[in-house]
């Protein structure tokens, strides 16, 4: 225990070291000085910066989140049929909370850029993020099967995750990360159930390359990284969504 804690306190010591080096870069470019005053008078707990990633680091953020807006884009301009937006509401409903997400999403990281957040984690547009990946969940759940059970089923235990974290007690880290992966997993289930393997393990590929390259952490583009993968789930999200739409036309 004694050792946990002082390879603990070693670790804490080397990120505000870290973080201070950083915010004094950036003052020293940018002029803006307000959140690293709060640092160096120990008003902000360098540690609760997001993963001590650099301004040019949190732009690429902002702008790798497009990576899901492009594929449904192209969906729309290269459609798999001529009927693939009218066919049914649930395409609609599958396809807007994702293009409302991007500009929510990139707000927070421009934010961080810039600095404007005291702290990267407690905030409102971190809070707000993460309930519109909720609300993305409930939209694709609602676009991956006709079945209406299933559908209010993942609908309520997303509106619950996305309680828990504007709850006065929120929800920490692990359990809002569990959350996400439960949200995703509830409306890939509905794929591999009718039999689309090929869509249902692609996209869980590029899932679960988002928790892998976001520990490595890749010199602090893991993010980034992250965020393109989301792109490669759109694409497998709307590549099932057609094939089950398809089936009323065979």
């Amino acid at each position: 225990m004694g050792v946990s804690s002082n390879l603990l306190e070693k670790e804490l010591a080397a990120a505000k070291i870290r973080v201070k080096a950083k915010v004094g870069k950036f003052k020293a470019d940018n002029g803006v000085p307000t959140v690293a005053q709060n640092i160096a008078t120990h008003k902000l707990d360098p540690c609760k910066m997001l993963d001590g990633m650099s301004s040019r680091q949190e732009i690429c953020n902002a702008i790798s989140m497009s990576a899901p807006t492009v594929i449904i884009l192209l969906f729309f301009c290269f459609p798999p049929d001529d009927f693939h937006w009218n066919r049914t509401w649930r395409t609609s409903v599958l396809t807007v909370p994702t293009l409302l997400h991007f500009p929510v999403s990139m707000s927070y990281h421009f934010q961080l850029s810039w600095r404007l957040l005291e702290d990267a984690v407690d905030c409102v547009p971190r809070k707000l993020d993460q309930t519109f990946i909720h609300l993305s969940c409930i939209g694709t759940s609602i676009g991956m099967t006709t079945d209406i059970i299933w559908s209010a089923v993942c609908c309520l235990l997303n509106i619950y995750f996305i309680s828990r974290l504007w709850a006065k007690k929120e929800a920490q880290m692990l359990e809002r990360m569990i959350n996400i992966g439960v949200g995703v997993l509830m409306y890939g289930i509905p794929v591999l159930a009718r039999g689309d393997v090929w869509h249902f393990v692609g996209g869980a590929l590029f899932f679960a390359t988002c928790p892998v390259v976001m520990v490595l952490r890749l010199g602090g583009w893991g993010h980034s990284v992250m965020h393109l993968m989301l792109g490669g789930i759109t694409y497998n999200v709307m590549r099932a969504h057609a094939a089950m739409t398809n089936v009323s036309l065979a």
